[in-house]
């Protein structure tokens, strides 16, 4: 489990904009997870600090539960 905040964005709507939106916010009061030595976050890859992208309606994850965009 990485040290840090960090977001999961939907890989199909990632929302790049809104998420680092947040990270950005989210920084002022604490610190974002690093990437590895191999540039990962849980072994995913990071298109902007601090998120990564999972297909959310596979995994059956929070926010992937609707067609919502």
């Amino acid at each position: 489990i990485p040290d840090g905040f960090y977001l999961v964005a939907d890989a199909k709507a990632p929302h790049l904009p809104l998420q680092q939106a947040i990270i950005n916010e989210v920084k002022k009061v604490t610190h974002i997870a690093p990437t590895d030595e191999n540039g990962l976050i849980i072994g995913a890859e990071v298109p902007s600090e601090g998120v990564i992208c999972y297909d959310k309606r596979k995994l059956f994850l929070c926010g992937g539960v609707n067609n919502a965009t």
